[in-house]
């Protein structure tokens, strides 16, 4: 997920200027832009997942 939202970010450009990233643990390559990073549990979801989900559910509603 990170690999791909860093991509995405670059193609954008400023057409995307923010975003909610959920990858794996130990996935995160450090900051992309003004995205919130959350690392969580795959293939078993685990509350990192469920809080990063929530987050990712505001952004998507604000």
């Amino acid at each position: 997920a990170w690999r791909m939202a860093k991509a995405a970010a670059e193609i954008l450009g400023e057409r995307c200027d923010r975003g909610v990233v959920i990858t794996k643990y130990h996935h995160n390559m450090g900051p992309i832009g003004d995205f919130e990073i959350h690392e969580a549990g795959h293939p078993i979801p685990d509350d990192n997942t469920v809080r990063a989900t929530e987050r990712a559910l505001a952004a998507v509603l604000a």
